[in-house]
């Protein structure tokens, strides 16, 4: 039986511990996106793009992560999680006290 596809937009530090930890379950086919170019270098290169060690030995313990800065690898997901840092802040203003 094929596995459900998870899809992780934003790989920064919410999302990419997140895509590690989905990817060493091996329960899903999880895969990442991010427009960094960059960023897509260092994941592929096994080098972590965040300032996290639990995440650099997961990232450097993985097999393979699959990561693009293409959003075609997000087609036929099952979910698709976002985490980007402005929908992150704005959700954070909008629970701050007014003053």
């Amino acid at each position: 039986m094929k596995k459900q596809k998870i899809s992780v937009i934003g790989l920064g530090y919410v999302g990419l511990p997140l895509l590690c930890a989905i990817a060493k379950q091996k329960q899903y086919d999880a895969v990442g996106y991010n427009r960094s170019d960059d960023k897509i270098k260092k994941i592929v290169k096994k080098k972590c793009p965040i300032d996290d060690e639990v995440c650099a030995k997961d990232l450097y313990e993985l097999d393979v992560l699959n990561v693009s800065s293409n959003p075609d690898i997000m087609k036929n997901s099952v979910f698709q999680l976002l985490f980007m840092k402005i929908i992150l802040q704005t959700m954070n203003r909008s629970k701050m006290p007014r003053q």
